[in-house]
């Protein structure tokens, strides 16, 4: 189960697509523990992304994994030559 503060956390009250990122090997927040039953918790649409590495990812790792993920929520981005 995950905590916030110390605390336990059962449920999680959103209705926003949520988007995990996520270091594999992530001292501050590790997966196993704290994220994985969070991300159990969230409602659909709902996606986890683990990168390689720890508990900040590079600008490169964050802006792929959320384009990524508004182009498969809100559809194609234009892009301007």
């Amino acid at each position: 189960m995950s905590s916030v503060r110390g605390r336990p956390v059962s449920s999680v009250q959103t209705s926003a697509a949520s988007k995990i990122v996520q270091g594999r090997y992530d001292e501050d927040t590790p997966t196993r523990t704290q994220s994985e039953p969070l991300f159990k918790l969230l409602h659909e649409p709902k996606r986890m992304t683990l990168y390689e590495g720890g508990h900040v990812p590079s600008l490169e790792v964050m802006m792929s994994a959320s384009s990524a993920w508004i182009e498969a929520q809100l559809g194609p981005v234009a892009r301007q030559p």
